[in-house]
């Protein structure tokens, strides 16, 4: 049983390296966001993408170890990671020194990602309002003989030379 929190102890201190890279890439993704680089962005996507994979199977990874854990302890297999611990005779302070840093990784993470949401949401807006003001709208009204009429909305943009 020492060897699977020794290995459950290895995922978790796996898993928060991981997360730190995804910090740094989340940093990297705010620069390029306010400075308009999209080349960085495209790469910082793409690492992240990369990274998320490993994540992803680091996770279930430790959901496997962690469900095979709880059944040779007689513990319900969807236990908490916190119950786990608690539940074990194996340096409890360590794991959950581990789990706590890890949870606040993640946390700080969920923040950065939802701040990036928030300029790429913004980035968004700007370009469709200079798309509308360079691209002819058209408008759809009603006719009197209740027909639908389109008709092209000229641009606001002087275009004599």
């Amino acid at each position: 049983m020492d060897k699977m929190f020794l290995r459950l102890q290895d995922l978790l201190n796996k898993q928060n390296n991981i997360i730190q890279q995804l910090l740094l890439l989340g940093e990297k993704e705010s620069e390029a966001l306010t400075k308009n680089d999209i080349q960085l962005l495209t790469e910082v996507v793409h690492e992240q993408e990369q990274v998320g994979v490993r994540l992803v199977e680091t996770e279930r990874e430790r959901l496997t170890l962690q469900e095979d854990m709880a059944e040779q302890l007689s513990l319900d297999k969807n236990v908490s990671l916190r119950q786990l611990i608690k539940s074990s005779s194996f340096q409890n302070e360590a794991l959950i020194k581990i789990a706590d840093t890890l949870k606040t990784n993640y946390l700080e993470l969920q923040e950065l990602n939802e701040t990036n949401r928030m300029l790429i949401k913004q980035s968004l807006v700007y370009v469709n309002k200079m798309l509308s003001a360079f691209i002819p709208q058209n408008e759809t009204t009603y006719q009197n003989s209740g027909m639908v009429k389109t008709a092209a909305n000229t641009s606001t943009i002087d275009k004599s030379v």
